[in-house]
C-alpha cells in the first residue's frame, strides 16, 4: 500500500473511531504518523469550512448586504480568506457598503481614497467619507477627519474644526486624538 492510501486508511480509522472511548481514541492516536495525519486533516477541514464561509459572505454582499459587502471588503483589502491583496476590489465592496451607511466601510473608503490604496489618491474623496462617519459618531473618522483639517487635505485648513473632532474622538476613549488635542492645547488652543 502506497503512502497515501496508508494515510487514508489511518483517517478511516480515526474517523471511525470518534464515536469510540477516548481511552480507545488515544490508543489510535500513539501509532506513528496518526497526530501528523490528524493535524493535516484539521487544517484542511478548516481550510473548507473558511472557503465555504467565503462563498457564503459574497453570496450575501452580491445580494447587497451592507455588513456582507464591508466584510469582503477587508478580506481583500488584508487577503484573509481570499486568494491575494486586492485594494481596488476592497474599495469596489467597501463603497458598496458605505453608500449603504456602513459607517466601518465609509472610515475605511476614506482611508483607501486618503492613502490611493486601490483608488486614485483623492483628499476632497477621502475627507467626504471620512465626514459620513464621523457624524455616524465613529472615532476613528473623526480623528482622521480631523488630521485633515490641520494639514489643510480634502478641506480648507481649519483648527478649530479639528479641535472639535479630535475632542469628540477623544471622549470616545481615541487615544490619539487625545494626545493630539493635549498637542494644541500645548500651543494654548
Amino acid at each position: 500500500m502506497n503512502m497515501i492510501g496508508h494515510q487514508m486508511t489511518l483517517l478511516r480509522s480515526a474517523l471511525l473511531l470518534l464515536g469510540q472511548s477516548s481511552e480507545h481514541f488515544s490508543q489510535v492516536l500513539a501509532q506513528p504518523n496518526v497526530r501528523w495525519f490528524m493535524g493535516l486533516f484539521a487544517v484542511f477541514f478548516v481550510l473548507a469550512v473558511q472557503a465555504q464561509n467565503v462563498e457564503e459572505i459574497k453570496r450575501s454582499a452580491e445580494q447587497g448586504n451592507a455588513a456582507a459587502q464591508n466584510t469582503l471588503g477587508k478580506m481583500y483589502e488584508t487577503g484573509e480568506g481570499v486568494v491575494d491583496v486586492n485594494y481596488a476590489e476592497a474599495a469596489k465592496w467597501y463603497l458598496k457598503a458605505a453608500e449603504q451607511g456602513n459607517v466601518e466601510a465609509q472610515n475605511k473608503l476614506g482611508f483607501m481614497y486618503q492613502w490611493s490604496h486601490g483608488v486614485d489618491l483623492n483628499y476632497a474623496e477621502a475627507a467626504k467619507w471620512y465626514a459620513k462617519a464621523a457624524e455616524q459618531g465613529d472615532a476613528a473618522a473623526q480623528y482622521n477627519l480631523a488630521m485633515m483639517y490641520t494639514r489643510g487635505q480634502g478641506v480648507s485648513k481649519n483648527e478649530d474644526e479639528a479641535i472639535k473632532l479630535f475632542r469628540m474622538a477623544a471622549e470616545q476613549g481615541n487615544y490619539t486624538a487625545k494626545s493630539a488635542l493635549k498637542m494644541f492645547e500645548s500651543k494654548g488652543k
